[in-house]
C-alpha cells in the first residue's frame, strides 16, 4: 500500500490539461529545485507560487514515478521571484516585470492580501494606472475565489473527484453550499449519497439516529471523515426542518425514502435509484401489473388517439399507466386509462406541486 505524502513548491509547466474536466499532468519544482510529476484534478494553480500537495508516490508503466495529488492548499510563505513572475503572467493584462516588481517592493510579500483586502492600496505603486488596478484586483479575485473553494472542499475529507463533480455543479458557491446545506449532496450531485447514506443508516440504524446523533458518534462512524461530521451537526436546523414538513401537509404531499415500505419495489432495481420520491395522490401497490405509454410530444391525431383508446381499454383491467404527463402521446396515455375507469401514475421532472405543461392541470388534479 502506497504511503500518503506531502510534496511542496511551484508549478513550472502544464504538461496535459483535459478539456473536459480538471485533470491535470505538470511539472513541479520543489524547494530543493528538483521536479516531480503530479497528477489530479485541481483548478488552474497561480505561476510562481507556492503549493503543498497531500497524495501517493504511484509508477505508471509508461511514464514511470508520479504524485498522484488528494488534495492541495497553498503555502504560507511566497518568495519575491515567485510572486513577480506570477503577477507578470499573461493573467494580468498590462503588468510586466517591472511593475510586478514594484508592487511587491511596495507592498511586500503579503502584496496579494493586502490588494484582497483594499485595492485602493495599489495606488502607491508607482505605474498603476486605474485601469490596471482593476484587471488586476477583478483577476485576483476570481482566481482567489475559485482556489480557496478548491481548499475549503479538499478540507471536508472528501476525495479529488468528489471535489471536481462538486465543483463542476455549484462552481465558486460549492463550499458554502455544502457548509450551509451538507444535505444537498444527498439530492442534487452526481457520485453523492446512496452510498454514504446507507452506511449512515447501517451505522445509525434509521434517518432520526444520524439526524439526533452526538458528534462524538458522528465523528466515530467510520463512513464520515472528522470534517465531515462537524460539518453534518452544525447544518441541522430543526426549525426549516419543521417547515418544510409543514410545507409538505400543506400541498399534500408525501415522501417516500428508499427504505419506506412504500417506495416501488421495481425503482429499486435501477442503477441508480434516487434516495426518496415525492408523491401526490395514491400511489398503487408495486405488485400491480404497470404499462408505460409515451411518445412524441408533436404527435399525429391518429397516433392520439390510438394512444388514448389502448389506455382507455387499459382501464377496464387492472392494469395502471405509467408515463410522464408530458404534451402528446403522454397526455393522452394518462387521459384514457381515467377515461376508462383505471388508475394511472405520472412520474415528473418538476416538483409534484408543479404542473407542466400547464394546459395538463385538470387533467392533474383528477
Amino acid at each position: 500500500m502506497e504511503e500518503r505524502k506531502v510534496v511542496s513548491g511551484y508549478i513550472s509547466n502544464y504538461i496535459y490539461e483535459s478539456q473536459d474536466s480538471l485533470y491535470k499532468v505538470c511539472e513541479l519544482v520543489q524547494e530543493d529545485d528538483t521536479t516531480l510529476i503530479i497528477v489530479g484534478s485541481f483548478p488552474h494553480l497561480e505561476d510562481g507560487l507556492s503549493y503543498e500537495f497531500v497524495g501517493k508516490m504511484k509508477k505508471h508503466p509508461k511514464y514511470g514515478e508520479q504524485f498522484f495529488v488528494e488534495s492541495y492548499s497553498k503555502s504560507n510563505s511566497f518568495s519575491k521571484e515567485g510572486l513577480i513572475h506570477y503577477l507578470s503572467s499573461d493573467k494580468f493584462y498590462g503588468i510586466g516585470p517591472k511593475l510586478a516588481s514594484n508592487i511587491v517592493d511596495e507592498l511586500g510579500l503579503d502584496c496579494i492580501d493586502k490588494i484582497l483586502e483594499d485595492k485602493e492600496v495599489l495606488k502607491k505603486v508607482y505605474g498603476m494606472t486605474k485601469p490596471k488596478i482593476e484587471v488586476l484586483y477583478q483577476t485576483l479575485k476570481d482566481n482567489y475565489a475559485t482556489e480557496q473553494v478548491f481548499i475549503r472542499l479538499f478540507g471536508f475529507g472528501l476525495t479529488a473527484k468528489m471535489v471536481e463533480r462538486l465543483y463542476s455543479t455549484y462552481s465558486v458557491s460549492a463550499a458554502n453550499k455544502i457548509e450551509e446545506n451538507p444535505y444537498c449532496l444527498i439530492t442534487e450531485v452526481e457520485g453523492f449519497g446512496f452510498k454514504k447514506v446507507n452506511q449512515l443508516l447501517e451505522h445509525f440504524g434509521s434517518g432520526e439516529a444520524v439526524w439526533y446523533a452526538e458528534p462524538s458518534e458522528l465523528r466515530q462512524a467510520s463512513c464520515l471523515s472528522e470534517k465531515q461530521a462537524e460539518v453534518l451537526v452544525s447544518s441541522r436546523d430543526e426549525d426549516q426542518l419543521n417547515d418544510w414538513i409543514i410545507e409538505l401537509e400543506e400541498k399534500e404531499i408525501e415522501f417516500y425514502s428508499y427504505w419506506h415500505p412504500r417506495y416501488p419495489r421495481l425503482l429499486k432495481t435501477i442503477a441508480d435509484p434516487p434516495l426518496g420520491i415525492y408523491v401526490r395522490g395514491e400511489l398503487p401497490d408495486s405488485d400491480i401489473d404497470t404499462v408505460a405509454i409515451i411518445g412524441a410530444r408533436k404527435c399525429s391525431r391518429y397516433g392520439a388517439a390510438v394512444a388514448y383508446e389502448i389506455a382507455k381499454d387499459l382501464g377496464r383491467t387492472n392494469v395502471v399507466v405509467v408515463s410522464g404527463m408530458a404534451r402528446g402521446i403522454d397526455s393522452e396515455g394518462h387521459r384514457g386509462i381515467l377515461d376508462g375507469g383505471g388508475k394511472t401514475i405520472a412520474v415528473l421532472g418538476c416538483g409534484v406541486d408543479i404542473c407542466y405543461p400547464p394546459e395538463n392541470q385538470e387533467l392533474m388534479e383528477r
